[in-house]
């Protein structure tokens, strides 16, 4: 995963809401995972812009989330 940390985030939120069964915490679970997918969009921007070809290479050999 490019993204380890949004990863962990997400799987330990889940895991949260799963123990806690709260509808609540689980639409904003969700509401947080979109707004990471949209900060996981401009920091590969970012790292296109900053490392180029490389980065480019590496977003093909190393999946985004999974």
């Amino acid at each position: 995963s490019r993204n380890p940390m949004y990863l962990s985030y997400f799987l330990y939120f889940i895991g949260c809401v799963i123990l806690t069964r709260s509808v609540i915490l689980c639409v904003i679970v969700v509401l947080f995972q979109i707004v990471s997918h949209w900060i996981i969009l401009s920091e590969e921007r970012w790292c296109m812009n900053t490392f180029g070809d490389a980065y480019r290479q590496y977003m093909k050999t190393v999946r985004r989330y999974i």
